[in-house]
């Protein structure tokens, strides 16, 4: 506070025309050489402090208050570690399970297999399912199925010189 004094001191005998209020009395554009510290100083006690009011917004969220689509990747991968908590308390899953399942979920993530909406069931900062992601319960394991594109064969057609080229 005393630093707030000192600062609002300096900036009232800087100013050369002042108006100041003095014991009720409003003495009119006062020169600051005429002000004594006890002036300044009871200036000073009667300046209130606002708090600066912060701008509402609509909804106040989180960082992970977004669709699954917007978040960055690490924002996912945290969001897949507490996806894999909550599928070792729900399906009983020991440390070597929970590991399998983190390598396959996190390689699926690195590798843009879980970057679309349909991929992941995603609400209220947190994902609720994974499309592709099967759980065998009498193995305890999980499988990520990956569809495979069709590799398609580009057939050109040939020029007169490759077909000369190639006799």
């Amino acid at each position: 506070m005393s630093k707030l004094n000192k600062d609002l001191k300096e900036i009232l005998s800087n100013e050369i025309n002042l108006s100041v209020e003095v014991n009720g009395e409003e003495s009119d554009k006062i020169n600051s050489v005429e002000l004594s510290t006890d002036m300044i100083d009871s200036v000073v006690e009667n300046v209130e402090l606002k708090e600066p009011q912060k701008k509402e917004s609509k909804k106040e969220g989180t960082l992970f208050d977004r669709e699954w689509i917007k978040l960055e990747k690490g924002m996912k991968l945290n969001r897949i570690n507490l996806f894999i908590k909550k599928q070792k308390e729900e399906n009983g899953l020991n440390d070597i399970q929970t590991k399998s399942l983190k390598d396959i979920l996190f390689k699926a993530c690195n590798d843009g297999m879980l970057n679309k909406m349909c991929d992941v069931s995603y609400k209220e900062e947190e994902i609720q399912s994974i499309r592709n992601l099967e759980f065998n319960e009498q193995t305890k394991k999980y499988k990520l199925k990956t569809s495979s594109s069709k590799h398609r064969v580009n057939v050109k057609s040939r020029s007169n010189i490759d077909r000369f080229m190639k006799k």
